[in-house]
């Protein structure tokens, strides 16, 4: 018996004898009814019906006998010696051209089971890339694998069989990969590489596409089914796999897809190799876009682990040339970063919007800057020696940009060539320092200084700062003395890198000396320049030295300083030393600033001392200083983190009225010194208050004073609320009714999948099936995709109570990617528990159905 299929509330139709209802009770058609337990989870894509479904429309001559296995047919057609793969095609195409074909709307009984493993049309589609690689273009495999994907029949292992027997294909005819390159409009050394890497790089095309099934075919320059890049940048994560994956998160197997991901660099590898450069001709530049989505993926990655013979071994694969892949990675990794560079060339010199204006001197420059920050955000010395060599690379390679955007400079044969330059030296020099090869730095500046480039204060400091990150005090004073014998004058960013790096790394005594170090060389400066300007026979004025800025050379200690060396010793706990230095500031009459007190109030906040805070907070009021919504942040966290004094709930009424109170006092302090509380300040009030305080009378005051500002409440202020009421026991439903209704009434607020995911959690929990349904099917309306521990939940709660044709429908969905799960399901997490569930669920489904027997 089929199952009916049904809309995406049918789900919920289903459970209510064929009546949709929603979260308001609306009521609408019957839909047909079948006995769950007939399909047993079934993958039939497609399979549709509703109670007494309609005879299809079939041509005479399509007629079949009942019993007939037409899927038989075929898989006889495929193996029979005397029938060319065309034969086997066109059978294919008569029985299942389109979903209303008879192999669909009328299976037999044998074809129904055959249809769920889908190992014939994987036969096929095997038996068309083995015959395309012998030469016969009647189907080609492009033809099929759309076909496939247009009737919903293409799985994840028919897109890895297929790209994989296709490469080996074009590498068996083109040779391996250290041979020529394949010109895609050239010839190879037998039948045309160039037509079967075509045609490969047409089934990546295709199965760009299907990520989208309402995308259609489109044109072969257009590569709008790639994933978005714009803004990706340099990826943060080593690991090439890793990347590729976050692209396809709606893959059941992760090896599926590691392996996947392979085949796409194999396949930039053989389009770039090593012999040859990149986008050589108008046929590589058509498919640019998919290059330069690898070359992201690939850029300043690691070599990624073998995937598992198991994957390759039926394919006949050469696994030798897949290793040598891998071996030569560094070298693919370098290409890639070559295609990032030339960006702006691959289609008339149009720079690419996601890399800010690539193929330009500065847009390069700020890839390679990102890069390095990557670098030492890893702390990981290869990447940086491997964007060292791209940057050698490119700028000698480009010599011949016009020069609107480079720095020309001739070299010893009188050429022009382009110079590093000296800011992409500094950083460098900071990396490696950073990371402990000093040795590596200085060959960076002799690099430097060979190229003609002149160093700067900023390269001392690169040196200076390499050292605070190492935390390496002994470093900083080192590269501090040989800058002050080269006769250079440090500026304030090098004494407050100093003076911060000192104290960072252990030593805030010398830290401190050296800030007072600073200010006495500063004081001794300007008392020489009044006197010089005739003021010997007078005393002179405090307040005329302290007015003084710099003074030639000797840089004066400024606000910045000061916070910077307050903020590093409170790190370490020296609150004595933070405020010595806060009195010695105002001796100097170097003013505090608003960043001061927020630097102070901030580890009192963390350690709990709140009178302290506030007694600074008023100090601060006494200056004239006015607080900034940072400050008030501060305050907030530090006033809402602690739990309250009493342990018993509900809490007592005199702690409510005190914190309603307190709350009021905050907000209306904020609006005194015209800063309007923030969303995000609503948020961690509310948040606090109902998580931490359990004062809802407090947390509706919050709301009130929002309401009468006209600031509606953003989503996660009404997943706060959800997630409170849902946790009551038992859970204020009508609350929840009454949320929902202000969400769907505020144009302003879209749901997220946060807010989803709680409403259908705690739906589930509180055993409210027909709500958890309907906001369930309420994702896939919104483009949205559930979690696997979501559907955890979901299927648990239906498993509980026994609703068969619920849980049999949402692992349809699952599987054929239908209905609830159209968008997908989100991560990885959890899906193991799922299919356990499932598994649990039908050995109690079958049960059930033998003891109605």
């Amino acid at each position: 018996m089929e199952l009916p299929r049904k809309s995406s509330a049918g789900i919920l139709a289903r459970r209510n004898g064929g009546k949709n209802v929603g979260v308001g009770g609306t009521r609408g058609q019957r839909v047909g009814m079948a006995d769950p337990l007939e399909s047993f989870f079934v993958a039939q894509r497609g399979v549709k019906g509703s109670g007494q479904a309609a005879r299809p429309v079939v041509p005479p001559s399509h007629e079949v006998a009942p019993y007939q296995s037409l899927l038989t047919e075929l898989g006889q057609s495929i193996t029979n010696q005397q029938m060319r793969i065309s034969d086997s095609w066109q059978l294919f195409q008569r029985y299942y051209g389109t979903r209303e074909s008879v192999g669909f709307k009328r299976p037999s009984t044998q074809d129904r089971v055959l249809l769920s493993r889908g190992t014939i049309f994987e036969r096929l589609l095997r038996a068309i890339v083995a015959a395309w690689t012998k030469g016969e273009r009647s189907p080609t495999p492009v033809e099929a694998v759309r076909l496939f994907t247009q009737l919903g029949i293409m799985r994840e292992t028919y897109w890895h069989d297929t790209l994989w027997a296709m490469l080996g294909g074009v590498l068996e005819d083109h040779g391996d990969l250290s041979a020529t390159r394949i010109l895609l409009d050239g010839e190879s050394r037998s039948r045309g590489g160039g037509v079967l890497l075509e045609d490969t790089l047409d089934v990546w095309h295709a199965f760009f596409d299907s990520t989208d099934p309402e995308r259609g075919h489109a044109g072969a320059s257009d590569w709008s089914g790639l994933p978005d890049i714009e803004g990706l940048g340099v990826p943060t994560m080593k690991s090439y796999t890793t990347k590729f994956l976050r692209y396809f998160p709606y893959f059941q197997s992760e090896g599926i897809c590691r392996s996947l991901s392979h085949a796409a660099a194999l396949t930039f590898a053989i389009l770039h190799p090593r012999d040859g450069g990149p986008f050589e001709s108008a046929s590589i530049a058509r498919v640019a876009p998919f290059s330069r989505f690898i070359a992201h993926l690939l850029s300043y990655s690691e070599p990624p682990y073998l995937v598992s013979p198991r994957y390759l071994r039926p394919l006949n694969f050469p696994i030798k040339t897949y290793k040598e892949m891998i071996a030569g990675w560094d070298d693919l990794v370098t290409t890639a970063s070559a295609i990032l560079a030339s960006d702006g060339a691959v289609e008339g010199n149009q720079t690419s919007p996601s890399m800010g204006g690539i193929g330009s001197q500065k847009g390069q420059e700020a890839l390679f800057m990102r890069a390095l920050s990557h670098a030492l955000l890893g702390k990981d010395l290869k990447r940086t020696e491997l964007v060292w060599r791209t940057v050698g690379k490119w700028y000698s390679d480009h010599g011949n940009l016009s020069s609107e955007i480079k720095e020309p400079v001739k070299d010893g044969q009188g050429e022009v060539a382009l110079r590093i330059p000296v800011r992409l030296y500094n950083q460098f020099i900071l990396v490696f320092m950073a990371l402990g090869h000093h040795n590596r730095a200085v060959d960076i500046w002799n690099d430097m200084v060979l190229a003609g480039q002149r160093p700067t204060v900023e390269s001392w400091h690169a040196f200076i700062d390499g050292c605070r990150k190492a935390r390496d005090a002994q470093g900083i004073e080192n590269v501090w003395k040989r800058m002050l014998a080269a006769g250079v004058q440090p500026d304030a960013w090098c004494w407050t890198t100093r003076i911060h790096g000192l104290i960072q790394s252990g030593k805030w005594e010398q830290g401190v000396e050296a800030l007072q170090r600073m200010g006495m060389v500063w004081l001794e400066a300007a008392k020489s320049h009044k006197q010089g300007e005739g003021k010997r026979r007078r005393s002179i004025d405090k307040a005329e030295i302290f007015a003084m800025g710099d003074v030639g050379g000797f840089i004066k200690p400024n606000t910045t300083t000061i916070n910077a060396t307050i903020s590093a010793l409170l790190r370490h706990r020296k609150v004595d030393a933070a405020e010595r230095v806060l009195r010695w500031a105002g001796s100097l009459g170097i003013p505090s600033d608003v960043i001061t007190f927020n630097t102070l109030l901030r580890p009192m906040i963390r350690t709990g001392d709140i009178s302290a805070a506030l007694t600074l907070f008023k100090e601060m009021e006494s200056l004239g200083i006015k607080p900034d919504v940072v400050t008030f942040t501060i305050l907030i966290d530090g006033l809402f983190r602690d739990p309250p004094t009493t342990t018993t709930l509900p809490v007592p009424e005199s702690e409510q009225s005190a914190l309603v109170t307190a709350v009021a006092d905050l907000l209306n302090g904020m609006e005194a010194v015209g800063i309007p509380a923030s969303v995000r300040s609503y948020s961690t009030l509310i948040d606090g208050l109902l998580n931490t305080h359990k004062n809802l009378a407090a947390t509706r005051a919050v709301l009130a004073h929002m309401a009468s500002r006209n600031v509606n409440p953003s989503t996660h202020i009404y997943t706060i609320l959800l997630i409170h009421y849902f946790s009551q026991t038992p859970p204020d439903l009508t609350a929840i009714d009454s949320i929902w209704r202000c969400v769907a009434s505020d144009k302003s607020c879209s749901p997220d999948l946060v807010f989803y995911d709680k409403m259908i959690e705690g739906y589930a929990a509180a055993g409210n099936i027909n709500k958890m349904l309907y906001f369930l099917n309420r994702l896939p309306r919104e483009g949205k995709a559930p979690s696997w521990f979501v559907l955890v939940k979901v299927v648990r709660a239906l498993v509980e109570r026994e609703e068969w044709g619920c849980v049999t429908v949402v692992v349809e969905d699952v599987v054929k990617g239908e209905g609830v799960a159209e968008a997908g399901v989100r991560g990885w997490a959890g899906k193991d528990e799922f299919w356990e569930l499932v598994r649990g669920a039908r050995v109690r489904m079958g049960m059930e159905r033998l003891a109605i027997e």
